[in-house]
């Protein structure tokens, strides 16, 4: 159950962010030899990486503190 709970989070996460990507995030893009990467501050610690088509979502999260 918890592993299921964890994959529609990220699921849901993953849609969210990228149906409001273009909402005004700001953005930075760094040219490299595949293609332009572009780092997306979403908020916090979240970002989210783009390039050559695929996207990577880090948000950095612990219950140990």
């Amino acid at each position: 159950m918890k592993k299921l709970y964890v994959y529609l989070s990220a699921v849901l996460l993953f849609a969210f962010v990228t149906a409001t990507a273009q909402a005004g995030f700001e953005k930075d893009s760094i040219p490299t030899r595949t293609g332009n990467l572009e780092i997306t501050f979403i908020g916090h610690g979240t970002l989210m990486f783009t390039l050559a088509g695929k996207v990577i979502h880090v948000d950095p999260w612990s219950r140990f503190t």
